[in-house]
């Protein structure tokens, strides 16, 4: 399981500082919006490129933003290490989905939770991510969407189908607990965003959890069999696990 704590509950004034206190994760998850996909604004490319100099993780950026075909590939040549974009406001999500592999981020694809993935699955080849969203994207510290685990699910077996090696990622507050409606048994993790009303010691990903090498952004990592843990997080993060290799 990869953990990518989400920055949207961070000190803003001091996001330096907040990236450092989760330098043993795998990802921070970068929330942009742009008060038109969704009605809140956070922050924008200038950030992104600020904080990209400074974060000692790799950036996941979650770009809920209209025009992500204009805008998206932006992201990815100023070096963001993984871009999602958001199906709904995706015009050619084939060409965007290569335009962001060949400035070598991974390419990710995001469903609001209204959203079905039937339609969508013939894209798997051209991905690296598919984000379900278990809150309505737009506000942190919302209830997380339990009927949203049976598209997981169907991510998962679709991923299984096609032998693509693409990660299944939950966004929302996930809060895991033993219960039949989790994905699958396993081991669960989860990790909370950094707040600026946070403890002195800041928060720690679990050591129990299966973790894999992030690949670099400039290449590709050999296919490998992953573990499947369950992925599960809360306040906002955003966390992963793979479905299967490519042959």
């Amino acid at each position: 399981m990869q953990i990518s704590p989400s920055i949207l509950s961070a000190d803003f004034a001091d996001l330096a500082a907040e990236l450092d206190r989760i330098s043993n994760a795998d990802w921070a998850h970068v929330d942009v919006m742009d008060a038109h996909f969704v009605p809140n604004l956070t922050l924008g490319l200038p950030v992104v490129e600020s904080l990209l100099r400074v974060s000692p993780v790799p950036l996941d950026c979650h770009l809920m933003i209209d025009d992500p075909d204009r805008w998206a590939p932006a992201y990815a040549e100023a070096g963001a290490q993984s871009v999602t974009f958001h199906i709904e406001a995706a015009r050619d999500p084939v060409r965007l989905a290569r335009e962001l592999r060949a400035q070598g981020a991974r390419a990710a694809m995001a469903l609001k939770p209204a959203t079905p993935f039937a339609p969508y699955e013939q894209l798997l080849p051209e991905l690296d991510m598919v984000l379900v969203m278990t809150v309505e994207p737009g506000f942190g510290g919302q209830a997380f969407m339990a009927d949203q685990l049976p598209k997981v699910q169907q991510v998962r077996e679709a991923v299984r189908r096609t032998g693509g090696e693409v990660w299944v990622q939950v966004d929302g507050e996930f809060r895991p607990a033993p219960s039949s409606s989790a994905p699958r048994p396993g081991p669960t993790c989860s990790s909370p965003g950094p707040r600026s009303t946070a403890p002195t010691t800041p928060p720690r990903p679990s050591t129990s959890c299966a973790r894999w090498p992030t690949p670099a952004r400039t290449e590709r990592a050999a296919p490998q069999v992953l573990p499947e843990p369950i992925c599960s997080g809360r306040a906002g993060a955003g966390l992963c696990e793979p479905g299967g290799v490519r042959p």
